[in-house]
């Protein structure tokens, strides 16, 4: 690990907070048969999900989030992000949350991008309260 002071901030976007093999095959998920067995050895693996879930490493969480996602995100992505977002709102920590309506998970990476678009005004708003080095 590094020292708890080095991460100022987390902004992630349409994350996956919670690893479950067992929604391999799951009809609402395709999109799983392709993703999680390019990404892990063993899906079967459950100690490994478990402890690659960022759920499970919220836990005395100090560092400002700001968790994004698309209103038709993929269903991993609706799945867990209200567990996640509940989560971080029980350690107190700085939590905002942004969810780009209409928007799915290939859409809403492209919107991130854009210079005047809410991701980006966030990310410049966090930054510019940083301390300077």
């Amino acid at each position: 690990g590094c020292p708890n002071n080095v991460v100022k901030a987390c902004m992630p976007l349409g994350g996956i907070y919670e690893i479950d093999f067992s929604q391999m095959g799951n009809p609402d998920n395709p999109w799983m048969e392709t993703a999680y067995p390019m990404a892990f050895e063993d899906i079967n693996d459950t100690e490994l999900a478990s402890d690659l879930s960022p759920l499970n490493h919220v836990k005395g969480n100090k560092v400002p989030f700001h968790v994004s996602w698309g209103e038709t995100d993929v269903p991993e992505v609706l799945r867990t992000t209200d567990r996640f977002v509940e989560a971080l709102t029980n350690e107190n920590c700085v939590l905002e949350t942004y969810m780009w309506p209409y928007l799915d998970h290939y859409d809403t990476n492209i919107e991130q991008g854009h210079e005047s678009g809410p991701w980006i005004l966030k990310m410049r708003e966090w930054m510019n309260k940083l301390p300077k080095v």
